[in-house]
């Protein structure tokens, strides 16, 4: 039978067991027992959007008989006191399904050497519009950066079929707390030569993984 002093000792060794359980789930130990507190992991989500649906053209578009090579953007914010552990850029392309076409023939076809941009200075831009034509957002050429190579590995040339293509990239390097980021993905051939082939309906998923500093 416990005496009462050993049952005292019995429930406050009891009662700080269940005090370091508690704080091991907000905190880790070293080697030496020394309490180290892990901060907790934050995510920000950010996707893109169009009037596709959600989705955004991209590539060679025939626009009232005159071809465009559009670019689809994400545009997202970074919050100050913040620090970023990683960043990934998910790109979806999804082919068109051309019926009816005298040229090409009914079929699936997609994006062709796409490039991903990273848009250096997001305030460098202005809203293209033109009398009697298609209208969009044009950044200053010295405030767009081809990160393709960086990023891909090389420009992306999606299969054309009817599942969405996806594309992964580690984009942590291109974020700055306390400001916003803009990518954009078009086509990286200089003119359509494959007669209305050469286009997507895109979209983006950018997840921020970080913590409070």
């Amino acid at each position: 039978m416990l005496k009462p002093r050993d049952l005292l000792t019995e429930i406050a060794d009891l009662q700080e067991q269940v005090n370091i359980n508690r704080r091991s789930s907000r905190a880790t130990y070293n080697q030496t027992g020394t309490a180290i507190t892990v901060p907790q992991s934050i995510v920000h989500s950010f996707t893109g959007s169009g009037d596709i649906n959600g989705w955004q053209m991209a590539g060679w578009w025939n626009s009232g008989g005159t071809i465009y090579n559009k670019r689809a953007f994400i545009f997202a914010f970074v919050p100050a006191n913040f620090i970023v552990t990683s960043a990934t850029l998910v790109t979806k392309a999804m082919a068109r399904y051309l019926t009816g076409w005298t040229n090409p023939p009914d079929g699936y076809y997609t994006i062709q050497q796409a490039k991903l941009y990273n848009m250096t200075n997001v305030n460098d831009a202005a809203l293209d519009f033109p009398y009697a034509s298609e209208y969009g957002i044009l950044y200053g050429a010295a405030s767009v950066s081809d990160i393709s190579t960086a990023a891909w590995g090389g420009f992306w040339s999606p299969a054309a079929n009817a599942t969405v293509q996806i594309k992964s990239a580690d984009v942590k390097q291109y974020l700055t707390v306390g400001q916003g980021v803009v990518f954009a993905v078009d086509s990286g051939t200089s003119t359509d030569n494959t007669t209305n082939k050469n286009a997507c309906a895109m979209n983006f998923e950018l997840t921020v993984v970080g913590y409070k500093s």
